[in-house]
């Protein structure tokens, strides 16, 4: 018989609920009803019980410390105490300039809407109190000429995407989203976010190995199964990895490769 197949994930993750109904005989739930069972850890912190996903580092700034401590190359980050060290003054005005630009971030966030774009000095002393109150950190911005997700599973990838002009896409364009609600025409320089005018589309080119070698490497230093890899390709030519979401945003197409990692997984545990 086969065992049931679980989603740990938050009951308002609109995409946890629709790739368990990918997966047949699939629930979702914090609550698990069975002791014979394959559980997916997505995207919710800790489950011992787990057999993908055991452990969620949903902190942003640990996973760049962690990528950083195995010798993969990401941005630079800071702490508060780094750059906020004290009140807005001419003084450190000058001992920070080279410091920009900056983007404020939390240490748990999704989909961009927390990034704060700090251009200049002055743009952190208009925003100084906001950021010391709800930021937790800063990541050193790259000039970047383009920017992928891999998704990453197991030993193998499910596809590349990467992130194009939303105003640039055309009803041809297979793309990663199956809503366009929302999306502004207007994209944004410094974050390529789908609520930034950014979205996601199928990636074929010449790239995919460095890509694929990177995203993997990603995963197996944060100990996942799975995961969606941010990866920004700079004006320099190099690789930097932003960071690894345990629970991305998938289209019809994409869940059915998740679904059926899933149950390759699932068969090897009989």
């Amino acid at each position: 018989m086969r065992k049931k197949i679980y989603i740990l994930a938050s009951q308002k993750m609109e995409t946890a609920q629709k790739l368990s109904s990918t997966l047949k005989d699939c629930t979702t739930g914090h609550h698990i009803p069975e002791d014979n069972m394959f559980v997916i850890n997505y995207g919710y912190g800790e489950q011992n019980n787990a057999h993908l996903n055991k452990k969620i580092i949903s902190d942003k700034y640990q996973q760049i410390k962690i990528f950083k401590a195995n010798g993969l190359l990401c941005p630079d980050v800071l702490s508060k105490e780094q750059v906020m060290f004290q009140r807005p003054s001419y003084i450190l005005r000058h001992k920070i300039a080279h410091l920009f630009p900056l983007i404020a971030r939390k240490y748990k966030h999704t989909q961009g809407w927390d990034a704060i774009v700090l251009k200049d000095y002055w743009k952190l002393k208009s925003q100084w109190n906001r950021i010391f109150n709800k930021r937790d950190y800063f990541i050193k911005y790259i000039d970047k000429q383009s920017e992928f997700r891999v998704h990453v599973l197991g030993n193998d990838i499910g596809g590349v995407s990467q992130k194009i002009k939303y105003s640039t896409v055309n009803n041809d364009i297979d793309n990663e989203d199956d809503n366009h609600s929302y999306i502004p025409l207007e994209a944004d320089k410094y974050i390529w976010s789908r609520q930034r005018g950014w979205i996601q589309v199928d990636y074929n080119g010449t790239l995919i190995p460095t890509l694929k070698e990177l995203a993997i490497k990603a995963c197996r230093a944060l100990n996942y199964d799975f995961g969606a890899v941010d990866i920004i390709r700079g004006l320099d030519n190099r690789f930097y990895l932003l960071e690894v979401n345990s629970s991305p945003r998938l289209n019809q197409r994409r869940r059915v490769l998740y679904a059926k990692y899933f149950r390759e997984e699932e068969r090897k545990t009989r």
